[in-house]
């Protein structure tokens, strides 16, 4: 019986993403995850800047082709995109031709998508914050918890025209990096990156929700929740607690906003 567990995992030690895999099931060692359709848009953005930085030859590409107006809703209500995603290898494009350099990547049952399968070189992230990405994952999602809860900004046309959310309803969400639109995810995953790798010997010892919580309302200064910033840590000594509060007031994000499942900073 295969057994798919809920792992981070990274090609090159410097992208990471979320995946489903199945630990038996290796290339030369080498895993292959699969993924939501929102993350293959991240891992086709991130593709598109290392071929623009390093030529096509080099880089494969990750293209995804939607189309909005031929979506649907299925029996249980999810919604079943239209969208075709594409593995384009360009540096076997003289060797091969385009009808072999490009294939079609076609969503499993469970709608997640095999990029790089048996050709990639997969890996899982070590939760150890020295390799920084399961903490950085996690750290990210409690982050985006406390800002929701805390002073997510209505939808248009949403009768609850206070901001926050309850905490219930918050928890239901289930947000991590993936909830947040996909033009600013990058720019919020690079901030939290740099909070960490600025304050990483401090963070050893300081779990990451817990952390990344007390972060957002230190980010956010005299309008944050003193009791529930870094400020408030327990078993930390009062001088490492006002140098993370400090270090985490340079990390200014915009006004918080839900809509859906889907937060964005304006």
């Amino acid at each position: 019986m295969t057994t798919m567990e809920k792992v981070l995992v990274s090609p090159d030690g410097e992208h990471v993403y979320e995946a489903v895999v199945d630990k038996s099931n290796r290339w030369n060692g080498w895993l292959s995850p699969r993924f939501t359709l929102d993350t293959v848009k991240q891992i086709a953005a991130d593709c598109r800047k290392l071929i623009e930085e390093f030529g096509p030859a080099h880089q494969d590409e990750i293209r995804v082709i939607e189309a909005p107006e031929l979506s649907e809703i299925s029996e249980d209500g999810e919604e079943l995109k239209a969208a075709i995603v594409l593995h384009i290898r360009w540096g076997d494009f003289r060797s091969d031709g385009p009808a072999t350099c490009a294939t079609v990547v076609e969503p499993g049952e469970d709608g997640r998508y095999a990029i790089g399968a048996w050709e990639w070189t997969w890996s899982e992230i070590s939760p150890n914050i020295s390799e920084r990405g399961r903490y950085l994952f996690d750290f990210c999602a409690a982050a985006l918890r406390e800002a929701v809860w805390y002073e997510a900004q209505p939808a248009p046309g949403d009768p609850d025209l206070t901001p926050g959310r309850e905490w219930e309803q918050v928890e239901d969400l289930n947000l991590d990096v993936n909830s947040v639109v996909l033009e600013q995810r990058e720019a919020f995953m690079q901030t939290c990156a740099a909070f960490i790798s600025d304050n990483a010997e401090a963070l050893n010892d300081i779990p990451a929700e817990r952390a990344g919580e007390a972060f957002w309302m230190s980010a956010r200064g005299d309008d944050g929740i003193p009791s529930r910033s870094l400020l408030a840590l327990p078993d930390v000594p009062e001088e490492t607690r006002e140098r993370l509060h400090a270090s985490a007031a340079t990390h200014r994000f915009g006004t918080v906003h839900l809509d859906g499942t889907t937060v964005s900073f304006r």
